[in-house]
């Protein structure tokens, strides 16, 4: 059997594909990178430290006196191609998500519709993007900042007390307390947070005034109203299973459990350009079950046969409709 390969050496060979790729990367040496990174779920992540290190390594050779008034250290902005990674890195987020390690983009990182991102941050932290989602980061010497701009996203925290992960939605702060946990936006919708480890603190800030509302444990999920309501709903414990579904849609699935039709079919919306259209009388049947996010159709089959509902479809969009009741 062959042995395994040390974390040693796979921490040398990352840190030499860093420096490889800051100075950019000819189609031959993505392609063997694409296979060295495939064949070990381990080199992922030692890249991304590696590349966050050689980053951190080359602004410090830069500056020979530390500047008073620092500036952003990291506003995501693309300016050499994104490094995406293919083989078990996708497989692991269902076939529709990559890897990407970013460097400064106009605008934020974003996702597409029917796209999910896991983006390795400079501090060591990682964020994975659902579809049709955006953020905004800036670092800075005393905090890092992250905005939720549109969507969801998960946030996995690296520690540094000296500065603090902040999470900004609206007119809710989300400060990590070495946590890993997720918060999705949406119009007309509250502010959903899960936490899945660790502990985080949740304040609003209205008018200049910052006042602390919550904090949450491991396990534990809020929705908060956003800008304009004061409106706080309990805390609620997740089971494991919850927590689970909760999350399912970081590997590209959906899950429900009791949610009507026409939510899951809204669900499915934010996922793909077909569309499902929901009969009246079908609207508030009730849904259960794990679904891969990028397939409609076969959610829409599925639900047809279970609710002996009619499937007809075209290229734009797919109607659930009950057949008439013919009378004897």
């Amino acid at each position: 059997m062959r042995n395994r390969e040390s974390a040693q050496k796979i921490d040398d060979a990352a840190a030499a594909w860093a420096a490889k790729i800051d100075r950019g990367l000819n189609t031959e040496e993505q392609a063997e990178l694409d296979a060295w990174l495939a064949a070990d779920k381990r080199r992922v992540g030692a890249l991304a430290r590696g590349y966050a290190l050689w980053i951190h390594a080359g602004r410090a050779g830069a500056v020979a006196v530390p500047d008073p008034n620092p500036i952003e250290v990291e506003r995501p902005q693309i300016t050499r191609r994104a490094l995406l990674v293919g083989g078990a890195a996708a497989a692991s987020l269902a076939g529709i998500g990559v890897f990407a390690i970013l460097r400064e983009q106009p605008g934020g990182i974003a996702t597409e519709i029917g796209e999910i991102r896991r983006v390795a941050l400079l501090d060591g932290s990682a964020v994975t993007l659902d579809t049709a989602s955006r953020i905004r980061v800036a670092y800075q010497s005393f905090e890092r900042r992250v905005t939720l701009l549109a969507g969801q996203a998960y946030f996995e925290v690296a520690e540094d007390p000296a500065r603090p992960f902040l999470v900004e939605v609206e007119n809710i702060l989300v400060q990590s307390l070495g946590s890993a946990f997720s918060i999705s936006t949406a119009a007309g919708l509250p502010i959903s947070i899960a936490v899945s480890t660790g502990r985080v603190a949740l304040s609003r800030y209205v008018n200049g005034v910052t006042t602390s509302i919550a904090r949450l444990e491991a396990n534990t999920s809020i929705d908060v109203a956003g800008r304009g309501d004061v409106s706080l709903q309990a805390v609620h414990t997740l089971d494991p299973v919850e927590l689970d579904r909760t999350l399912a849609w970081r590997e590209g699935k959906l899950s429900f459990a009791g949610e009507t039709l026409v939510e899951a079919s809204q669900r499915f919306a934010r996922y793909s350009a077909v569309r499902i259209v929901v009969d009246p009388t079908l609207a508030d049947e009730r849904i259960t079950g794990l679904f891969a996010a990028n397939d409609p159709r076969g959610f829409a089959k599925a639900v047809a046969v279970s609710l002996y509902a009619r499937y007809e479809e075209n290229e734009k969009e797919i109607r659930l409709v009950r057949p008439a009741v013919i009378k004897k």
